[in-house]
């Protein structure tokens, strides 16, 4: 049987919950968000306010609900998560690992979410005493914090408060200083016997406010009488109270709030125009000692703030103000350092900057009644955004650059202002800061660095350099030295970039190696020559001895290896009159046969005054590891055998430089003459090279450079393509080898100045280029490009490297509707650009009436990505107007085979899930005058039932129309209906077809798959084979004649085979064959796309089948190669569930069989998280399967470089 080994390429990103705490225990505001099955943690860029990752962690389980709580006298916050596993989760942020360690887990129920189950809703007690977990219906737990003698953590055993027949709809946790915990819910008491005994449903129960009190004394939970709610409310704010408010809640209802309290009297306070029926979706508070900051978004995309006035316990006044608006969020979040983080739902997750907190109302001012929506942003600044690709609808795979690598074509966001088309490009995204020509081509490129901060007057600095990594902040470019081949060009870095020829470099001669020593000193070496030009201006000058030159040198902070022409590697290091000198004893003399091809040298180490190891490389395809030991220098530590010669090297940890250690894993990196880079590791201890990994970067030489971005070590390689060799925050690994999205650099080093800012230098050609990484925690980097609609299916045409997109929305405005009334030109694209900023700026939220649909179709130009044309879907001609996109497909009849045709299947006043006033066949030819292309609507084709599903075969298109499934041909007024089959259960949603065994696979909406043969001299359809099991399904996409993989819209994932040709059915109910599913896995969210692509660019690769998820993952099956491998990873599995339970506290094995039962699918997920545990638990892993941590390592990083990116 066949196993698969599945990856997740890139995460989901929609973001349903986010919190903010002080996790790290340093002082700093936090962010925590989730994606629904995985926690990521964020601080804020101490000088740029960005985003930056401190941690990421699969949780392999639903995570429902996030909250935060502090106990008293700490200064550390602790995370406690619900979800589906049943247990009460309590995590706390460990430095020592970047990761998260739980601290509790205790069981309550049943894992699963049901209703009864206490998984969804979630609040601690402001002063960190208790905290409450509730259910849909009934269920309450209350767990009292504590710590013991030791200060840990603790809890008790859960207090019950269930009320039964009660259903909840939100539970918060209020602040009563430090009297007994207090919670307060939206609840609504129901009889459901008599519910499910009416024959018509009666009227909604009422809504009552239920306060839950805490006794701590007798540890008991006591409820309150209910206070009655207007029945449109649903969510609750806790006010806060005690020395800061007057405590109580706020109560939101469609189109104003109320604060409540026990034993006060109710404040109402009603929505400004135009938000008088407006509910809210999110809210966001932030105490400071003198006051209380609340803002609500509401569905129409304004922020309202919330300002409460109030004497000693009681609120006086309530009143509701515009603040801003932005687009709907899922959650709020507001950061005590001044930034506000919304989660939104259908574009990209936002960091705003607080520009003010706007002025609080007069006390004798009127309540704000109406406001007009800005028409930029007042209050807040976009700082940053994450990248997000939610809702993934579609995508497709091509090779849109021509270097055999291909690139993802997605379509993704959701409505006007969010909608786009993303290419996905495997690598780190670049930002060009300068591009300046130069007199030549270099072949290297040097920094020379500054330290901002006074020196002592004598320059020397003597040996001190403790605090050198913990300042690299203040440390600027001064020069840069660019190597030709005859000659060298130095510019100097200051408010601007010249060229300098008066500071005491050589110029006449290629520079072989430049650099900074710790006491400032820079150093140039070239063939005749190792010069040092101190901070005074005085040089001192090292020349080879007579006959010889220098021909290879490398530097770190204290110490220099040069390689002369005679064959003897030479060490100097910096002594305590502040230069370089040679070190007596420490030289290497290279036999006749061993020319030198390349040399590096080890990064020293903080605190540290001298390095561990130097490496040279050897035209006999050899590297060899040398001690740098005092007592021995230049002793071989051991040799890498290479099948070719070594051009460049280097040698360094990869960690940050402020987390580097004696005992942290040193990389050795080779690049070879043939376009092949040597990955290796090297023990810091014994200097033993091992799992050594070759990776083909392209057909010329890899040249290998080191440089540092902020702290964070980097090994640029650069060949026909540029890559970027670091450890990436927030994943497990211990390196990750990404391209850059940018031109052939054959060179970068590190560049920093006040006005660029941090960045690299590097060089492509004959240019300067001074560029910055962006989002170094993201594998992939997105182009954009802005769609007017939500796009529903996107279809790639190779032949003309076209991709045709299908947009729909309900409940929207056309482009066109918008400019008429803005006053603008509706033809005019220019004016339809600005309708749809305007639509995303002002009325971010507001839908149109119900049963509005707006729906259009767009060609993207694969070859340069480029938007060639789009228009809307309704025509003129056809008089309907009002009509939803609900499948594409591109065609090339073979009755006109020399025409491309794009067939959109509409429902004209279509109300979901399945009525509308007719459905119809829309056909549309692709016609190119010149430079421009465009679609021309050709004729309508109606059909009996819903076309959800497309699909061209044989030169004719296969149609779903409700339970049916058509086949047409082209006609001149209409498509000609071929045959048809009907009798499907539901509705047929996906279709796909094998061509060399004439074979369709169709998807019913409820009821699985089934195996037609299709029979193209008689135009008949045959059904041959179905599926045991009922399924919701949403995709299916045919391997090869007799495999199909599947994807359902409960997030199942499974590959189903056809039995043989001999066991076939011929069409009769009694002789059908049935499908057996030989893999099965749980993706996590409901899956949108399914097709198969090789993602690696030499040949032979294996082709792996891609799938994307509506939450905007995109994850890979691929096949395993050998039984060997099967093994290997079956058993690292297996110890990893055992030994490594999954933070959100569910069983991993049930989770991947969430519905069915896991099925020959091993979780490269899990497996690749034995890269961030603990090295005692990794050894006691390694030691069960019979290997070694880094053969471990070694095999994950092969096993995703072989097959996906």
């Amino acid at each position: 049987m066949p196993y698969l080994y599945h990856l997740t390429l890139t995460q989901p990103t929609y973001i349903p919950h986010c919190v903010t705490g002080s996790f790290s225990g340093e002082g700093k505001s936090e962010l925590v968000t989730t994606t629904g099955r995985s926690l990521s943690l964020y601080t804020t860029h101490a000088e740029s306010g960005a985003l930056e990752l401190m941690c990421a962690t699969q949780a392999f389980g639903l995570i429902t609900n996030l909250a935060t709580f502090r106990l008293t006298g700490s200064a550390v916050d602790h995370l406690l998560i619900a979800s589906d596993s049943g247990k009460f989760i309590i995590l706390a942020y460990e430095a020592s690992s970047a990761g998260w360690k739980r601290v509790h887990g205790e069981t309550y129920a049943k894992s699963g979410l049901r209703r009864a189950s206490p998984s969804y809703h979630l609040a601690a007690e402001p002063r960190g005493r208790a905290a409450i977990i509730g259910a849909l219906e009934g269920a309450k737990l209350v767990y009292i914090l504590n710590r013991d003698s030791a200060g840990k953590l603790t809890i008790s055993s859960p207090v019950e408060a269930n009320m039964p027949d009660v259903a909840t709809f939100a539970l918060v946790a209020l602040d009563n200083s430090f009297n007994n915990p207090l919670f307060a819910a939206i609840e609504a008491p129901y009889d459901e016997a008599a519910a499910h005994a009416a024959a018509v449903p009666s009227s909604p129960p009422p809504l009552q406010l239920a306060f839950y009190e805490l006794d701590l004394g007798l540890n008991h939970v006591v409820r309150h009488d209910p206070l009655p709610l207007p029945h449109s409310a649903h969510e609750l704010i806790p006010v806060p109270g005690g020395e800061f408010g007057p405590s109580g809640v706020l109560v939101a209802y469609q189109g104003g709030m109320a604060w409540m309290n026990e034993g006060y009297p109710a404040l109402h306070a009603a929505f400004p125009a135009p938000c008088g029926a407006d509910l809210v979706v999110a809210h966001a508070s932030h105490l400071q000692p003198s006051m209380f900051f609340m803002l609500v978004l509401t569905e129409s995309g304004h922020l309202l703030r919330v300002s409460l006035e109030y004497e000693v316990d009681e609120a006086t006044r309530l009143r509701v103000s515009y603040f801003d608006s932005i687009p709907l969020a899922a959650d709020l979040a507001i950061l005590s350092s001044g930034f506000l983080f919304a989660a939104s739902q259908s574009s990209p997750p936002t960091l705003y900057e607080f520009l003010s907190l706007g002025e609080p109302p007069a006390p004798d001012a009127p309540d704000q009644t109406e406001f007009t929506p800005a028409a930029e942003l007042v209050h807040l600044y976009p700082l940053d955004t994450l990248p997000s690709l939610s809702p993934l609808m579609d995508f497709a795979v091509a090779d849109l650059a021509g270097d055999g690598v291909p690139q993802l074509v997605v379509g993704c966001g959701a409505r006007t202002g969010a909608a786009a088309l993303n290419v996905l490009r495997h690598g780190i995204a670049v930002s060009e800061l300068v591009a300046s020509p130069l007199p030549g081509t270099p072949v290297a490129v040097f920094s020379l660095t500054q330290t901002n901060a006074p020196r002592p007057a004598d320059g020397s600095g003597g040996g001190d350099d403790d605090d050198e990594q913990a300042a690299h902040l203040a440390v600027s470019t001064a020069f840069l030295i660019f190597s030709f081949t005859n000659a060298s060009l130095v510019l100097r870095v200051t408010d601007t970039v010249s060229e300098c020829t008066d500071a005491g470099f050589y110029l006449d001669a290629p520079t072989l190696e430049a650099g900074t020593l710790a006491n400032g000193v820079h150093v140039q070496v070239h063939a005749r020559a190792l010069l040092q030009l101190a901070v005074d201006g005085s040089v001192s000058e090292w020349k080879p001895p007579g006959g010889t030159t220098i021909t290879h040198a490398a530097i770190n902070r204290r110490q220099a290896v040069v390689a002369l022409s005679s064959g003897l590697v030479l060490l100097f290091e910096l002594d305590v009159t502040g230069v370089l000198s040679q070190t007596a004893g420490a030289e290497l003399q290279l036999g006749p046969a061993d020319e030198l091809t390349c040399l590096g040298v080890e990064p020293l180490l903080p605190g540290r005054a001298k390095s561990r190891f130097a490496v040279i490389g050897l035209f006999d395809n050899t590297v060899r590891l040398l001690s740098l030991d005092p007592a021995a220098p230049f002793v071989q530590k051991s040799l890498l055998v290479l099948s070719t010669t070594p051009t460049s090297v280097a040698i360094s940890q990869l960690r940050l430089m402020v987390e580097w250690s004696a005992a942290g894993l040193v990389h050795l990196v080779v690049g070879g003459s043939n376009g092949v880079v040597s990955h290796s590791y090297v023990d810091p201890s014994s200097g033993a090279i091992s799992n050594t990994a070759n990776r083909f970067l392209g057909p010329e030489p890899v040249s290998v450079s080191l440089a540092e971005l902020g702290g964070r070590p980097l090994v640029h390689l650069g060949s026909s393509r540029s890559y970027m060799l670091f450890h990436q925050p927030g994943s497990p690994a211990e390196s990750a080898l990404l391209p850059l999205s940018y031109g052939g650099l054959k060179g970068a080093a590190s560049f920093a100045s006040a006005l660029v800012g941090i960045g690299l230098v590097g060089i492509a050609g004959n240019e300067l280029k001074i560029f910055s990484l962006e989002r170094i925690d993201q594998s992939f980097n997105a182009d954009p490009h802005p769609l007017p609609y939500t796009p529903r299916a996107v279809v790639h045409h190779p032949a003309s490297q076209l991709f045709f997109v299908g947009m729909s929305d309900a409940r929207a405005y056309t482009l066109q509707e918008l400019a008429a009334a803005a006053g603008l030109d509706a033809g005019d694209p220019e004016a339809l650009e600005a309708s749809r900023a305007r639509c995303e700026r002002i009325e971010p939220g507001r839908p149109a009436a119900a049963g509005a649909w707006a729906a259009g179709l767009a060609l993207f130009d694969g070859s340069d990505s480029s938007l060639l044309w789009w228009g809307n879907l309704s025509v003129e001609s056809s008089g309907a107007g009002n009509e939803a996109l609900l499948s594409l497909e591109v065609v090339t009849f073979s009755s006109d085979p020399s025409r491309i045709f794009a067939v959109a299947g509409v429902a004209v006043d279509f109300e979901p899930p399945r009525t509308a006033t007719s459905f119809l066949l829309r056909t549309f030819e692709l016609v190119s005058e010149g430079d421009a292309v465009g679609l021309v609507h050709v004729h309508d084709t109606a059909v009996p039932g819903l076309p959800a599903a497309l699909h061209a075969f044989g030169g004719l298109l296969f149609a779903g129309a409700g339970n049916q499934l058509v086949v047409f041909d082209m006609g001149k007024t209409r498509l000609l209906r071929k045959t048809h089959l009907e009798g499907f259960p539901s509705l047929v949603v996906a279709i796909s077809s094998d061509a060399e065994t004439s074979r369709v696979v169709v998807a019913d909406a409820r009821d699985s798959i089934r195996a037609l043969a299709w029979e193209p001299a008689l135009h008949g359809l045959r059904l041959i084979a179905d599926d045991t099991l009922p399924r919701a399904m949403s995709r299916a996409h045919m391997i090869d004649g007799s495999t199909v993989v599947c994807g359902d819209r409960f997030g199942n994932l499974f590959v189903a085979r056809l039995p043989d040709d001999d066991a076939l059915g011929t069409g009769s109910s009694d002789s059908i064959a049935h499908f057996d599913v030989v893999n099965h896995f749980y993706a996590g969210e409901p899956v949108t796309a399914i097709t198969a692509a090789a993602l690696q660019s030499f040949s032979g690769a294996d082709k792996a089948v891609l799938y994307s998820t509506i939450a905007g993952a995109v994850g890979a099956l691929v096949p395993f190669v050998t039984r060997d491998d099967v093994d290997f990873f079956l058993h690292l599995e297996l110890h990893m569930r055992q030994r490594v339970p999954p933070l959100g506290g569910r069983d991993h094995l049930a989770f991947r069989s969430y519905y069915v039962p896991v099925k020959d699918v091993v979780d490269g997920d899990l497996c690749e998280q034995f890269m961030s545990i603990d090295s005692t638990l990794q050894w006691e892993i390694a030691d069960a399967i019979e290997s070694t941590p880094v053969e471990i390592v070694r095999r994950l990083e092969e096993v995703r470089a072989r097959n996906t990116f």
